[in-house]
């Protein structure tokens, strides 16, 4: 299921944001591939977005928080982030906390490609919406 439309059919609060992504990489979950039981299902990493929020007119709204990241693994299979990038983040509003998970197969932290913010400009208009 793509981002947008698991976000939309959630019962669950999302904010989009496009920013930079800042975290301690030395906090991400790393695979000993000698005894692979032990990769963590998921790490929390502290981190800090700063950039837009999407609305109906695009990434237009300043915005900066402290984000939890969720890093998960399947597996040996650890999702990666690489600090100080820019992203698009779909951040869940979770219980007080704002949380962005990420997985071995894409969850809701993107790289901030042109394509992928026109796409969602698109859809937050009601358009044809195809992504990720």
């Amino acid at each position: 299921m793509h981002a947008w439309a698991e976000a939309a059919q959630s019962d669950k609060l999302f904010l989009i944001v496009r920013g930079d992504l800042v975290f301690d990489e030395r906090d991400l979950p790393r695979t000993d591939w000698d005894n692979q039981a032990a990769t963590p299902d998921i790490t929390r990493i502290e981190g800090f977005i700063s950039g837009e929020q999407l609305g109906r007119n695009g990434f237009r709204r300043p915005y900066e928080a402290t984000v939890t990241l969720e890093v998960s693994c399947y597996g040996p299979w650890c999702a990666g982030a690489v600090s100080d990038e820019r992203y698009v983040a779909f951040i869940e509003m979770r219980d007080g906390e704002l949380v962005v998970e990420t997985n071995p197969c894409g969850g809701f932290l993107f790289p901030a490609t042109e394509q992928i913010e026109v796409d969602l400009s698109a859809c937050m208009r009601g358009d044809v919406c195809e992504l990720p």
